[in-house]
């Protein structure tokens, strides 16, 4: 199912944040983790709009993630937690 593979890949956004230093994001990334856990509809819906915000290259795109050789990997990264997200949401 889509929703445990964003799961996933959720967690390991929470961990590349968590390891470099970004406590604040990698909290905000923890509420939209446990939120999805929680299977509310309406919750996860918001949920999943946030983590498309945050995704963005304005928000997290920024970020630099030792974890990344460049740039681009680490945007890419977003991209398919971000696209990943969207499909989640449209099977609502």
């Amino acid at each position: 199912m889509k929703l445990e593979e964003l799961q996933d890949i959720v967690e390991e956004l929470y961990r590349y944040l968590i390891t470099n230093d970004k406590a604040e994001d990698a909290s905000r990334i923890q509420d939209i983790k446990n939120s999805l856990k929680n299977g509310n509809v309406l919750d996860n819906k918001q949920s999943l709009r946030r983590l498309v915000a945050m995704c963005s290259v304005k928000y997290l795109g920024d970020v630099d993630i030792k974890e990344f050789d460049n740039p681009n990997d680490w945007w890419n990264f977003l991209s398919k937690v971000s696209a990943l997200s969207n499909e989640v949401l449209n099977e609502y």
